[in-house]
């Protein structure tokens, strides 16, 4: 990548994926500081399920992205079968996460809980970054099947 795309693609990832993706997640926190100067208890346990919904939704479309490019280069088998099973141990790793995170909150361990949402969310970042650096030529709306 040059230093023009690369600028480009990091401030598109910047403002779209953690920005704007984001709304949900820290959206409920602004609006408590302003009502009550403060975040409320029940946005503060809403927000591993806040994070694990925003990771997961980031993170499925960039497999179903990168599921829908192997498809399409299915004729070279060099590291398809591969890139395959690797993408089932991330889903099955996320789903764990998920699962780890859901039980702490419920037990109450709320750090504990978001801890996990948070790697579930790097996982999701790292996952739709490879994405997109494997397959450049790709648009943004290939996961619903292309430019609407």
């Amino acid at each position: 990548m040059r230093a023009k795309e690369y600028l480009i693609f990091s401030l598109y990832f910047f403002f779209t994926i953690i920005v704007f993706g984001s709304f949900g997640v820290w959206l409920p926190f602004i609006i408590d500081d302003y009502n009550y100067s403060k975040p409320s208890v029940m946005n503060i346990q809403a927000l591993p399920n806040n994070i694990i919904t925003y990771a997961l939704s980031i993170f499925f479309v960039a497999t179903i992205d990168r599921i829908i490019y192997l498809f399409k280069k299915s004729s070279k088998y060099d590291n398809i079968i591969l890139e395959f099973l690797l993408i089932l141990a991330v889903i099955f790793t996320n789903l764990w996460l998920v699962y780890k995170s859901v039980k702490c909150l419920k037990f109450n361990i709320i750090n504990r809980s978001i801890l996990y949402a948070c790697i579930v969310d790097i996982l999701a970042w790292g996952a739709w970054i490879y994405v997109k650096v494997q397959n450049t030529d790709s648009n943004n709306f290939s996961s619903i099947g292309g430019i609407i």
